[in-house]
């Protein structure tokens, strides 16, 4: 290795990743305040809230006062709900945002003096020993400063994007008042919801226009054809999006907030129901379920917690065999020169949406740098990872689930989103890259799974790189069907009608985000006892594409228009998932 080189790798490895890896996690910090906030703060409050609306529901009513102890009670109820929501939202996003905004400033500004340092440093020792090296440096500094450009981008969008979030803490509020008011509450405060989730729409759509727009200039400037390609489908999405807008605003405003407060109400019953009918003898469990699941208020939903993990090879031997059999693309992934020449739509979009990041930090590998690492060796450079998915992304993903969970009386929650490496020594064959149904019991054996006593409410969710034969599979779901439980499922794509033992879901990042955007949580559907079946529309959630059904459907537009402006779960799958919870994950599920 020359000297010049070897300035560029010390440089590298002993200055910028160690600074930009302790940026890194305290950003990452930003994010964990704001989920302790949420666990520590707001949902002890809810649940001690839930808990004084039972007491409230099962007063007995002094009628010499017109029933006024149980209208004191739910006064005091509201009271706590108003200024608690107050409280605590007001804490969590300033704290955020200040933190947010404060290591956004620092990273930028540590960002620009190491890179431009690292040039002038490089440049001058390559010019006398290494002028071709010193002529890359100047293309390296570009990428850097393009890399700069492409973190302010993301800062701004996702201060777009928080809004969604934030709109979300409302919609708690307004779910939390329609339970104290009943009817009343569902039309008043169902109208309310129908303007959030109108501009919810709109963010939601110039979130995808932003991203398209990004993609398309940094893939230009960066030589990317994948990349531009990408980002012209997100711009072209985004424009159908607009459209579906202007005509669904006003079915929003009126019809879908309250028809959700509604649906919300018969979901009670639903649950309800599937509790008596499995513990009739026992009361005391009943209640104790519903007080963990915030049953007598809202936000209702059972308590799961997601475990969340990004299938990632760090730069190795076995990096470079993945790279030179085609199984990925570094350079697509890493962001850099590729045109995307020859792939079909199954390749070329993952290629898309990953990244390749020194190790421990947000940093993009450069592309002499990924040139050196298949020309010279792991050696050759400081380590880095390969990842399938972005985690703005996963997180986007994960976000999506939860609203969506709700529907079925379920509450995602997840930690921090960690690395699942893959290696030669764990696959040696290189089996694992791209997935496929078969290795996904000894995937989840290192969760760890071992198909007989797991806690079922604990969902294994892995993002992977892509599955066997450039396949459409979107997802795969590993499933607990033990005897004598019955499914009626009849099988299909991602749903193979099958016993799996060491359960869990793994899923791949796909373009425009509106369409796959819920990926994840269909897969969780089936993990939850749900199936293709009956659902012959892009309305349902559980839809999946085949040649004898139709895409739309009547009931395609009125969802979308009317109701909650993309796919759904509906009522009949509360019912199937209440019914596998109580007849197989009872025992680990419903707090026995």
């Amino acid at each position: 290795m020359s000297v010049c080189k070897k300035v560029k790798k010390w440089i590298t490895e002993k200055v910028q990743v160690p600074v930009e890896e302790a940026i890194t996690k305290a950003k990452k910090q930003c994010t964990e305040v704001k989920k302790k906030i949420e666990e520590k703060i707001r949902k002890p409050i809810e649940n001690w809230v839930s808990k004084q609306e039972k007491k409230c529901k099962k007063r007995k009513c002094k009628w010499w006062c017109a029933c006024c102890n149980k209208w004191f009670c739910w006064l005091v109820t509201v009271v706590v709900k108003v200024v608690t929501w107050v409280f605590v939202t007001i804490i969590k996003w300033v704290t955020y945002l200040v933190c947010k905004i404060v290591m956004v400033v620092v990273d930028i500004i540590v960002k620009i003096v190491i890179r431009i340092l690292k040039f002038l440093v490089t440049f001058i020792v390559c010019i006398f020993t290494d002028p071709l090296e010193a002529l890359k440096s100047i293309w390296e500094l570009w990428k850097d400063l393009l890399d700069i450009v492409e973190d302010i981008f993301d800062f701004i969008k996702g201060l777009i994007c928080d809004l969604i979030e934030f709109t979300n803490d409302i919609k708690r509020l307004t779910c939390a008042l329609t339970s104290s008011f009943g009817w009343l509450g569902v039309v008043i405060f169902g109208l309310v919801d129908g303007v959030i989730g109108a501009g919810q729409q709109l963010i939601g759509t110039i979130c995808d226009l932003l991203g398209g727009i990004k993609d398309t200039v940094l893939g230009i400037l960066n030589l990317n054809g994948c990349r531009i390609s990408g980002g012209l489908t997100n711009i072209g999405t985004g424009i159908g999006r607009i459209i579906l807008d202007v005509f669904g605003i006003p079915g929003w405003v009126l019809v879908s907030g309250i028809a959700a407060n509604v649906r919300k109400r018969k979901l009670k019953e639903i649950i309800d129901d599937a509790l008596t009918n499995a513990f009739t003898s026992d009361e005391d469990r009943i209640e104790r379920i519903k007080d963990e699941m915030r049953f007598y208020s809202c936000p209702m939903g059972l308590p799961v917690r997601l475990d969340a993990r990004r299938m990632c090879v760090r730069s190795s031997d076995y990096l470079r065999r993945l790279h030179q059999t085609g199984r990925i693309d570094l350079f697509a992934l890493a962001g850099q020169i590729n045109g995307c020449a020859g792939k079909s739509w199954a390749t070329q979009t993952p290629s898309v949406l990953g990244e390749v990041v020194y190790t421990g930090t947000d940093t993009r590998v450069s592309y002499f740098d990924l040139k050196r690492f298949l020309e010279e060796g792991p050696e050759a450079i400081p380590s880095f990872s390969v990842y399938p998915i972005r985690l703005e992304r996963f997180e986007n993903f994960l976000r999506i689930a939860r609203e969506k969970a709700y529907q079925l009386g379920l509450e995602f929650s997840w930690g921090e989103i960690i690395d699942y490496p893959i290696d030669e020594r764990f696959d040696s064959e290189l089996n694992y890259i791209p997935m496929n149904s078969a290795r996904q019991d000894d995937v989840f054996t290192n969760f760890p799974r071992n198909g007989i006593d797991d806690p079922l409410c604990t969902v294994p969710s892995l993002a992977v790189f892509q599955y066997l034969n450039d396949t459409p599979n979107y997802g795969l779901t590993s499933w607990f069907r033990p005897p004598p439980y019955v499914t009626p499922c009849s099988g299909g794509e991602g749903d193979t009608g099958e016993y799996r033992r060491k359960s869990g879901v793994t899923f791949t990042d796909r373009i425009p985000e509106f369409v796959f955007g819920t990926v994840l949580v269909h897969e969780l559907g089936h993990y939850f006892g749900l199936c293709h079946d009956n659902h012959d529309g892009l309305e349902y959630i559980m839809y999946v594409p085949r040649a004898a059904e139709s895409h739309v459907t009547g009931n395609t537009f009125l969802e979308y228009l009317l109701l909650s402006g993309g796919p759904s779960f509906t009522l009949d799958d509360a019912k199937e998932s209440w019914r596998w919870l109580t007849e197989v994950a009872s025992d680990t599920c419903l707090f026995p």
